[in-house]
């Protein structure tokens, strides 16, 4: 009867780097096809929906305009760009408004006394573009 050899014992002490440098690198690949190949709206899908616990087509985004892209017609820098501008459509049973941006949700959930101690519930979030000129 031949006796297994263990996976970590001390003729094989270089393993555990070894799984450790394959979960970083895999790690760093799927970071990278999530940044440069899944197109941003599917990201903010995605994002959204996880961070305020609500379902995919409570989502609505407007495609960012490409007006300012290098290579948009005529071809070089426009000197502006685009910033995302996101509003959260609240439950009218727990805020006093019906929209409030994240950093006012923010707010309102760490300084509770705002909403007489009532969290506020997101129902939908909207994000749009705002053009911004450069200086």
């Amino acid at each position: 009867m031949a006796r297994e050899k263990a996976a970590f014992d001390g003729r094989n002490s270089q393993n555990g780097m070894r799984v450790l440098w394959g979960v970083a690198l895999l790690g760093g690949f799927l970071w990278f096809v999530w940044v440069v190949f899944v197109p941003e709206s599917w990201r903010d899908l995605f994002n959204y929906s996880s961070k305020y616990n609500i379902q995919n087509d409570s989502v609505h985004f407007t495609p960012k305009p490409k007006d300012c892209d290098w290579g948009h017609a005529p071809i070089g820098d426009k000197g502006c760009h685009y910033k995302k501008q996101v509003l959260l459509g609240i439950s009218p049973t727990t805020a006093q408004g019906q929209y409030m941006d994240e950093e006012t949700y923010r707010k309102a959930v760490t300084g509770k006394a705002q909403y007489d101690a009532v969290v506020p519930i997101v129902t939908d979030v909207y994000i749009d573009w705002v053009k911004v000129e450069e200086q």
